[in-house]
Formats: structure tokens, sequence, C-alpha cells
């Protein structure tokens, strides 16, 4: 009998420091040239816990010579979300024809970001509602 306590303790551990409690929603869009992804993490409350976003601009064959400028026009957009903890934004591209704009954040910084506390009601149901009634289609 001890040997199967012990069993159900190492599973709870393992379940534990895995991370299993926590729920994610994958979501995605295409509006004209721009495709946005979104991957968003839930705690065992079922709250907001963390979230990464990227949006993928896809330039015209006629736009594809104004691929640095426009990196650089959304460097410096996004410059000072460095002073924010918990958010980060990177801008990248492909050297062709694509700029990514990556987005991570962390929900327990948000409230600082946003001037305003994140309330309760931030949970995977209404935001999968959300996002769905915006367009996402979400799995």
């Amino acid at each position: 009998m001890k040997r199967i306590g012990l069993i159900g303790v190492c599973f709870g551990m393992i379940l534990l420091l895995t991370g299993c409690g926590k729920k994610e929603l994958r979501c995605s869009m295409s509006e004209d040239s721009i495709d946005y992804q979104m991957n968003l993490t839930f705690d065992s409350k079922d709250l907001l816990d963390t979230g990464a976003m990227r949006q993928t601009y896809k330039l015209d064959e006629d736009e594809e010579d104004t691929l640095e400028e426009g990196v650089q026009y959304l460097k410096k957009m996004f410059e000072d979300s460095d002073e924010y903890e918990g958010f980060e934004i990177r801008v990248t591209d492909n050297g062709k024809n694509e700029v990514y704009v990556d987005i991570a954040f962390d929900a327990s910084e948000l409230s600082e970001i946003m001037g305003e506390e994140l309330d309760e009601s931030a949970t995977y149901d209404s935001i999968r509602e959300d996002l769905e009634s915006n367009g996402y289609v979400c799995k």
C-alpha cells in the first residue's frame, strides 16, 4: 500500500513540475496582407497567464524595395516597449518580402502597461469568445 502512495506522490510531483494544470489557446486570422497568430496560456484558475503574438506582413513585389525602411520604421515605433517589464516586442524580416512583429507578454505585468487592473474576466472562455467574434479561428 505504501508503494501505491509513493507512486501517486511521484506522479503528482511530475504533473506539478511539468505545468499540466495550464491551458493553451492558439488562434489565427488573415486579413489583407497580414497574418495574425496568437498563443495564450492560462493558469490553473483559467485566468490569462502569458501570451505570444506574431503579425506577419507580406509585401507585394512593388513594395519589396522598401523592406528595410519598413523594418526600421517598425523598430523605431516599438523602441520604447523595452521600458516595460514582462513585455517584449521584436521586429524582424526574412530578407525578401515578409516583416514579422513578435510580441510576448506576462499577464501579471499587463496592468502596469495598460494603466488599469486586469480583472478576473480575462478567462479562457471569455478571451476565446472575444477573439472568435473578431474573426480569429481558435483551437
